[in-house]
């Protein structure tokens, strides 16, 4: 069973030594030893449609403060990053037909991450 794509708490430990709570460094053998996806409880995010052809609706239940949107491509460009303070709709105009990947976090907490196809 194989994980699920999704972002993820990454917890090292030093191949022959103790685990410790630092990056790696790059002459090191390091292991993953588990891991826990990031997502909050409580407040909810949708999109629709989706796929999609003109424009996303994002739709905000349970959340207060502002949100932080990244629409990425296949190859982790950054096509669109803004924020929102209520529901709302980002226009599609201009991306090219294809798979893009949407993250929504109120703050440090990730609401939502899903697979967006943009049809044309």
């Amino acid at each position: 069973d194989s994980p699920s794509p999704a972002f993820y708490d990454l917890y090292f430990m030093k191949v022959g030594g103790i685990g410790l709570p630092y990056l790696p460094e790059t002459d090191s053998s390091w292991l993953v030893t588990s891991s826990k996806p990031v997502l909050s409880s409580g407040a909810k995010v949708s999109i629709y449609p989706n796929p999609a052809r003109e424009v996303l609706h994002i739709e905000r239940s349970g959340v207060t403060g502002v949100l932080s949107v990244m629409l990425q491509n296949v190859l982790g460009k950054i096509m669109y990053e803004g924020e929102m303070s209520e529901s709302s709709t980002l226009s599609l105009s201009g991306y090219a037909s294809g798979l893009y990947f949407l993250r929504v976090r109120e703050g440090s907490s990730l609401l939502l991450e899903q697979k967006v196809l943009i049809t044309e």
